[in-house]
């Protein structure tokens, strides 16, 4: 297993430089976006703690897994995350509390559950991953909170958990295929996609001159290849079935929409930028164009805390 640390430092000059940039073109977004960088930057500290704190357990069978289209993590069982989701959970309540005040008496009560031994926090990152969410309800409903407030605050937790797992991973299954719309280390869906500046070497992923395109999970960080022509979620290749939309002053920054099943999912075009910017800071960056995209009646590929947008 190689041993992969994250270095927070890179990573926090990335959130910096990408909110920046989109803060001088869209300072109205300021009350939205900085909460999340705030919580980004804590998030990133946490994972460059655990990658040196914990250690990966045996990934025996994770191979044949992928092979049969079967994410690392899902229906997995996540008795020996005991300690690193502890952790995280210790890291991370605070942070949520400091950049998201206005639901401190939950954050509150989420903490003195845990506190008292009321909220299984392996269970329901279980459950997380597998999507069943079984004994979610009632545990918001013992804790007295909302099940989209318990949602976030494990979906924050288990994301440093296992971006702190995720560079390893990766590197250790970087050999097996993979071309679904999902994870494959957590099985969650994409938060952003990108398009890679042009390698030069043409292939399945790469038909033209354009760049190959890439998926970017925003629970656990990982990034996989995908073809470009092809939704990632109902897999429709039909080009009159796919739009794009666009802010005329930004045109590397748009959302790509599947009429056929009526999802869209922001894409950034990195060969309208000079350096990678961090991808969940610039997927809360583009909510302009979440909001552009929902008042046309599409619906986002992945539920987010910044995509959800009223009326």
């Amino acid at each position: 297993m190689q041993n992969l640390t994250v270095d927070s430092n890179l990573i926090h000059q990335a959130i910096h430089m990408t909110a920046k940039d989109a803060l001088t073109r869209r300072p109205a977004l300021s009350d939205l976006i900085r909460p999340f960088v705030d919580l980004f930057f804590h998030k990133a500290q946490c994972i460059a703690h655990l990658s040196t704190h914990t250690r990966l357990g045996d990934l025996q069978g994770a191979h044949d897994r992928l092979l049969s289209g079967i994410p690392v993590f899902t229906t997995l069982q996540l008795a020996s995350w005991q300690e690193p989701l502890e952790m995280a959970f210790g890291w991370m309540l605070p942070a949520i509390r400091e950049t998201f005040p206005a639901i401190d008496g939950d954050i509150e009560a989420i903490t003195a559950s845990y506190r008292d031994g009321g909220l299984q926090l392996v269970v329901l990152s279980e459950e997380y991953l597998d999507g069943s969410f079984k004994h979610y309800e009632s545990a918001a409903q013992s804790i007295g909170v909302s099940g989209d407030t318990l949602g976030f605050v494990m979906s924050t937790v288990l994301s440093a958990a296992l971006g702190s797992f995720a560079p390893k991973i990766g590197a250790e299954m970087e050999d097996v295929p993979w071309s679904k719309g999902n994870c494959p280390i957590c099985g969650a869906l994409p938060s952003v996609s990108f398009l890679a500046k042009p390698s030069g070497n043409a292939g399945e992923f790469l038909k033209d001159s354009g760049g190959q395109k890439f998926l970017h999970c925003g629970l656990c960080g990982h990034n996989w290849r995908i073809n470009r022509h092809i939704c990632p979620v109902c897999d429709n290749i039909d080009a009159d079935l796919r739009i794009y939309l666009a802010a005329p002053d930004h045109p590397g920054e748009r959302v790509d929409i599947c009429r056929k099943c009526e999802l869209y999912l922001p894409c950034i075009d990195l060969r309208e930028r000079d350096a990678m910017p961090h991808l969940d800071t610039a997927a809360v960056c583009m909510v302009h164009l979440d909001i552009l995209a929902q008042q046309q009646g599409f619906r986002p590929l992945s539920n987010l805390p910044w995509n959800r947008i009223e009326g």
